[in-house]
C-alpha cells in the first residue's frame, strides 16, 4: 500500500501541476481575450455614446425650435382670436 500510496501521491501531484500550468495559460488567454473585448467593446460604446450624445443635441435643438416657432404661432393665434384688442397689429 505504502508504494501504491507513493505512485498515487506523485501522479497526483503530477496531474495537479499540469493542471494548474494549463489552467495558468488558460487563464492568461481568457485574460488577454477579455481585455482585447472590453477595450473594443469600450471603444464602440464610446464612439456610440458620443454619436448619440451629437444626435440628441441637433434633436432637442431642432425640437427646441420646432416648439418655440409653434409656441410663438399659437400664442399669436390665441391672442388674436381670444383678445382682439391686445394684439400685435
Amino acid at each position: 500500500m505504502t508504494d501504491f500510496v507513493w505512485a498515487l501521491n506523485w501522479i497526483m501531484t503530477d496531474l495537479v501541476w499540469a493542471l494548474n500550468w494549463d489552467m495558468s495559460d488558460f487563464v492568461w488567454a481568457l485574460n488577454q481575450d477579455m481585455t482585447d473585448f472590453v477595450w473594443a467593446l469600450n471603444w464602440i460604446m464610446t464612439d456610440f455614446v458620443w454619436a448619440l450624445n451629437w444626435d440628441m443635441t441637433e434633436f432637442v435643438w431642432a425640437l427646441n425650435w420646432i416648439m418655440t416657432d409653434f409656441l410663438w404661432a399659437l400664442n399669436w393665434i390665441m391672442t388674436d382670436c381670444f383678445c382682439p384688442e391686445l394684439g400685435y397689429d
